[in-house]
């Protein structure tokens, strides 16, 4: 029976769940605040321009390096206890962001760095950051409040979601005059030309924004000709420097060549020199007194040094039968490889 009676229960906290899901998260109704801010980086202290859109409705607050990205690049975290504020200091530096700094300080010791591109743009983004933090402020208070009547809960949700799209419309309106006075500044424009309805004329912008990206094209078109340049010396000096291997590769081949022939030279002759030397000592042997014993018994053959000669003697007697001459030739060492 009691699991009975707890079913219905459980069904409705489920049910009031949902129900605020669907109002933080519907589509209908909700106004994204974005535009570009100046957001210092964490560790170089660098300050980079980024498209920031922010979700006053869930408390999503993402950017991305450039408006027309798809990919985004980070996400800055807040809750509704966080701090933002604006900043009395100009931590920017430059002169033009006066009264334009704003942070975001949260318990967890997460510190945010911004810069709008007017004072008025960075009060709307804080005014836009607040009236987020009581949507998750009441969000909170909704979940935490399912136990019980969640009725009068969701009521407090929907009013402060519909008060954050109101003040995320109102913003909107200052950031993108904020950006009219950012494209006036960048096209060079230095009076205000704007039509009755206060608004730049259309055929304006597109001249000036058209002037802005042919300046852009044609220093484009130089930089690619000064790399165009460079790569062609490079490819020049590349060229010589593959001329010169190949020429010092023909010749090491043409001097690896001629070492060969010098070393079959150098064999040629030694074999030469050494069937002249047998000759030689074949004809002496002839020429000898004919009581000479047989060539096994000579006692020896030996060479004088420093006289080129070679001399025979008897093997027992060690009497002295002549000497040839001997011219020795150096062999030197040669191989098939350099």
């Amino acid at each position: 029976m009691a699991s009975n009676g707890n079913s219905p229960r459980t069904g409705e906290m489920e049910n009031s769940l949902e129900k605020i899901k669907r109002q933080l998260t519907t589509g209908s109704g909700r106004n994204l605040l974005q535009g570009p801010l100046l957001k210092r980086s964490e560790t170089l202290r660098k300050w980079n321009e980024r498209w920031v859109i922010l979700d006053p409705t869930t408390g999503k607050m993402e950017y991305k390096t450039r408006r027309n990205e798809t990919v985004i690049k980070g996400t800055i975290i807040f809750d509704a206890n966080s701090t933002i504020t604006m900043s009395p200091v100009n931590f920017h530096g430059l002169p033009k962001y006066d009264g334009c700094c704003f942070y975001i300080a949260t318990p967890q010791k997460k510190e945010y760095y911004l810069c709008a591109e007017t004072p008025g743009a960075a009060r709307a983004w804080v005014s836009t950051l607040h009236a987020t933090q009581l949507v998750l402020k009441a969000h909170k208070e909704a979940v935490n409040s399912l136990g019980g009547n969640g009725s009068p809960k969701l009521g407090t949700v929907a009013t402060v979601v519909a008060a954050a799209n109101s003040t995320a419309m109102e913003s909107a309106k200052e950031i993108e005059a904020a950006m009219r006075i950012s494209m006036r500044a960048a096209l060079g424009m230095l009076t205000n030309r704007t039509t009755e309805s206060g608004q730049l004329d259309d055929l304006t912008i597109m001249k000036e924004t058209l002037w802005v990206k042919d300046e852009e094209l044609q220093q484009l078109a130089r930089e690619l000709r000064a790399r165009d340049s460079t790569i062609k010396e490079i490819a020049e000096k590349l060229s010589d420097t593959a001329e010169a291997a190949e020429a010092a590769a023909t010749a090491a081949h043409a001097l690896d060549g001629e070492r060969r022939v010098a070393c079959a030279e150098i064999e040629r002759l030694t074999k030469e020199s050494e069937k002249q030397l047998e000759s030689s000592m074949l004809k002496f042997s002839l020429h000898m007194n004919g009581n000479m014993k047989p060539w096994p018994e000579w006692g020896g053959i030996g060479t004088g040094i420093g006289t080129g000669m070679i001399g025979i003697t008897e093997n027992e007697t060690g009497n002295f039968y002549g000497a040839i001459p001997f011219y020795p030739m150096p062999i030197p060492e040669c191989s098939s490889q350099i």
